[in-house]
């Protein structure tokens, strides 16, 4: 099967640039590439099944078989159902993710967040107490709800790291329906007197507001940049999405009748439309900006639906209401980020992240210490890095400053980026918000320096209390664990390799650091090193991620991401081992995807990052290569896309 090209990205424009592009059948070129497979139920009796969700194999539900709403599920994989809940009172809104389903319950006599482990096969409370919580939503890490404990309905998430609550949103007007992807959540706001759409940066701790006008938006869904909703505006409840890095809006249906519960993942949007009445399941690939109406059998009526990469999950109406589940045929979506140098290849990364503020971390592109730290600056700081030549600020460079109005965050001396570059990285800026200059006296120096600064900006003390380790000798280990670094603003602490210095390991106690992630074997980290971090942060916290090569590395590090820091692997980005220009500036955009950066060499694939393509290839939606293929080769490509059909 043929892979197809993802589009690259614009960069994000101020808010007063919104613009609206309305889309029919057919609006554009399509790949017919998305195939149905008829749906099949999975419950049959005669009670109703309703509000069900999907995720990987797991299909969940709320059932009233026994008399009161009970969580149940059904594993794909052993074409077996399962009772999850067996309490007397009712159990509702389930969600899932992983291995982890949640829900409301009233057992307690309001309603409350609980949990169930899939894997583990135990009960959690999340949210208990007075007040009511209701309409969970959970990925990786985090798990969001509506709550009025404070007398209006208010947003709060669960931070299952840290295992601490966060008060996402406490106006004094009704804020309901959360959905969270990443560190983002998105909501229904009333606060303007109509319904409208907000979100939430739970990194950065900072509000957007996302759709705001004419009419109600509601319902909304998000996965990756993409935010999905329905929207009265034009007259009847449309399907639109909302893209943060663009900040377009893509209205993805143009019909008088009714269009409800859109859902996404990936590209891939479905909602329950009324055209053919009382309705259907439809999609549309927000890549090939195709409509697709006809994926399941209109034998009965469908809702609800939910979706997780081919997988759907719906209501089916058949006198009650059942559950049913339809698989898709597809192939992934390969992006290609490779301009004619490095600093265009950086403004091509550059412009398919999203950025909530409009500061820039420069740094050299022609040595790699510098910007190894950089990358858990920018995920502080919501930025991309920005690659530039020491001596001048080439075209592509000043291209991708040209859309910013914010700060400048330069890292390193002036004998890696000199203040005449500086001077001319602010002209190029719109309204520049000035400049930082982060250095030491040396590589090891200005990565203390950056990590202190990463720390500054969550209030002085680490908000994930994890430092990364790595060898500043070469650049393989810190590149890969730069996703990670970025994702969670988890400051990266170079050292030669021989010996941690005492004052760099009362450092990291002093900005909150508990755990420590040693990137590397002993042949670039030694046993010295481990043992010293161990004695000052326990055995237990301390954790080294190696491989036999950097190749290795990179896979074992993409593997822990997914395991311990709550990465999904809907995406990977690849790079080359054998260079450093490339990977530097794609950690921003590896993290905010939650994506592993996995290495190749240029013209063979290295059997580690074969064996992880293998592993995920039933999940692997896109891959992004980055470089040109000088830096990975055709062949290179065609096996990785060969993985992957």
């Amino acid at each position: 099967m043929k892979a197809r090209s993802r589009r690259v990205r614009v960069r994000a424009r101020p808010l007063l640039a919104l613009t609206v592009v309305i889309l029919l059948a057919g609006a554009a070129p399509a790949t017919a590439i998305i195939t149905g497979i008829a749906g099949s139920a999975i419950t049959n009796d005669a009670f109703t099944q309703e509000e069900a969700d999907t995720f990987g194999d797991w299909s969940v539900w709320q059932d009233n078989r026994n008399g009161n709403w009970e969580i149940y599920g059904y594993d794909r994989a052993a074409h077996t159902e399962f009772r999850i809940t067996t309490e007397s009172h009712n159990q509702v809104y389930p969600a899932v993710d992983w291995e982890t389903v949640v829900w409301s319950d009233d057992r307690n006599g309001t309603w409350d967040i609980y949990g169930y482990d899939l894997i583990g096969d135990t009960e959690f409370s999340v949210a208990t107490g007075a007040g009511n919580q209701r309409t969970p939503d959970v990925h990786e890490r985090y798990i969001v709800w509506q709550s009025d404990t404070a007398g209006s309905w208010d947003i709060k998430a669960y931070d299952r790291y840290l295992h601490t609550t966060i008060n996402v949103c406490s106006n004094v007007a009704d804020q309901t329906d959360p959905a969270v992807w990443g560190d983002f959540v998105v909501w229904t706001d009333w606060r303007n007197g109509n319904l409208d759409i907000y979100g939430y940066d739970l990194t950065l701790r900072r509000e957007f507001p996302i759709r705001i006008g004419t009419g109600h938006q509601e319902q909304p869904d998000i996965c990756n940049e993409w935010i999905v909703y329905r929207d009265a505006s034009y007259g009847n409840f449309e399907i639109a999405a909302y893209n943060r890095a663009t900040r377009t809006i893509l209205r993805l249906t143009n019909d008088p009748s009714m269009q409800n519960n859109p859902r996404i993942s990936g590209d891939w949007v479905v909602w329950h439309d009324t055209r053919d009445d009382p309705g259907d399941v439809y999609l549309f690939d927000l890549m090939d900006l195709e409509l697709y109406d006809d994926l399941v059998p209109k034998t009965l009526n469908q809702y609800r639906p939910s979706i997780s990469g081919a997988r759907l999950t719906y209501e089916l109406q058949s006198g009650d209401t059942e559950i049913a589940i339809a698989d898709l045929s597809w192939t992934h979506d390969t992006e290609s980020l490779a301009g004619s140098n490095r600093y265009a290849t950086c403004k091509l990364i550059c412009d398919a992240g999203i950025y909530p503020t409009d500061d820039v971390v420069l740094a050299t592109g022609e040595n790699f210490p510098d910007a190894l730290g950089a990358a858990a600056l920018a995920g502080a700081l919501g930025a991309p890095i920005v690659l530039t030549d020491g001596d001048t600020l080439s075209p592509a460079t000043a291209a991708s400053l040209a859309d910013n109005c914010g700060h400048i965050y330069v890292v390193g001396g002036t004998s890696a980026v000199s203040d005449a570059v500086v001077a001319q990285a602010a002209d190029a800026m719109l309204a520049c918000g000035g400049t930082t200059r982060i250095e030491g006296s040396n590589r090891y120096a200005t990565s203390l320096e950056v990590a202190d600064e990463v720390a500054s900006l969550q209030g002085g003390s680490l908000t994930e209390k994890t430092g990364i380790v790595a060898t500043g000798l070469n650049f393989p280990d810190a590149l890969a664990a730069s996703s990670i670094a970025n994702a969670c603003a988890i400051p990266i602490y170079l050292c030669d390799g021989v010996s941690m210095p005492a004052s760099t390991v009362a450092m990291m106690d002093g900005v909150g650091v508990d755990r420590v992630i040693i990137v590397g074997g002993t042949a670039v980290i030694s046993s010295n090193v481990e043992s010293a971090l161990r004695a000052r942060f326990g055995t237990a916290n301390v954790v080294r991620i190696w491989g036999v090569n950097r190749f290795d590395t990179a896979a074992e590090v993409g593997g822990y991401a997914m395991a311990l820091c709550d990465f999904g692997a809907t995406g990977a980005i690849i790079a080359t081992g054998a260079d450093f220009p490339d990977a530097l500036s794609a950690g921003p955009l590896a993290g905010q995807r939650y994506a592993p950066i996995l290495l190749t060499e240029p013209g063979t694939l290295p059997y580690a990052t074969r064996g992880f393509l293998e592993m995920m290839s039933e999940d692997i939606h896109d891959i992004t290569f980055v470089g040109g293929t000088s830096a990975i080769s055709a062949s290179v490509r065609s096996t990785v896309d060969g993985l992957l059909e």
